[in-house]
């Protein structure tokens, strides 16, 4: 497995003349060095206090939901529910239909199921790819700044423009960004 250190000469260019102009930066990829990376439980370090407090022997990894999940609620509603048959009906079309995900989430955060045993049951510790070894993600920075840092000029954020060297670790080799042109909304 591996994460890969991408290095962009970053640009800014015009977007267009609504809300008086306005502009976006655009990622042009110029390096891509692997490092090696493996699975741990929990968020990445310094990224979630509760996964990083687990880390250190002080509670649980945060948990997400299993593709069970769905099925573990139809189950809920099939044998823990007491609410009223028309309630249950309602509670299974608002799922069904998921008219707006957080709508659902809320009428089942209202009927307990978030505290069911089934809910808790079907959830899984997060898991994230990592790198292995941050010094040679270190000395990858390092050697991409000595190679390409003079190339960079100007101020992107200046009228007069620029050129700025973004370096960064990411799960795929580097790839132009944004993949198209952004719109006005």
């Amino acid at each position: 497995m591996y994460k890969y250190v991408n290095a962009y000469f970053v640009t800014r260019h015009y977007g267009g003349p609504e809300e008086g102009g306005w502009w976006y930066d655009c990622g042009e990829p110029v390096a891509s060095l692997p490092v090696k990376a493996e699975y741990r439980s929990g968020c990445a370090p310094g990224i979630c206090m509760q996964c990083d407090a687990a880390r250190r022997g002080d509670g649980e990894f945060c948990k997400e939901e299993s593709d069970y999940v769905e099925d573990g609620f139809f189950e809920w509603l099939n044998y823990s529910w007491k609410g009223t048959q028309e309630a249950r009906l309602a509670l299974i079309d608002a799922w069904r239909l998921r008219f707006v995900k957080d709508s659902a989430d809320l009428l089942l955060e209202k009927t307990g199921f978030f505290d069911s045993a089934e809910y808790k049951r079907n959830l899984r510790t997060v898991r994230h790819l990592a790198v292995s070894n941050e010094e040679e993600v270190i000395r990858a920075k390092k050697m991409i700044r000595d190679v390409l840092g003079e190339e960079e000029y100007g101020n992107i954020g200046s009228v007069n423009g620029g050129m700025e060297l973004s370096i960064v670790v990411e799960g795929h080799i580097a790839s132009f960004w944004p993949e198209e042109k952004p719109r006005y909304e």
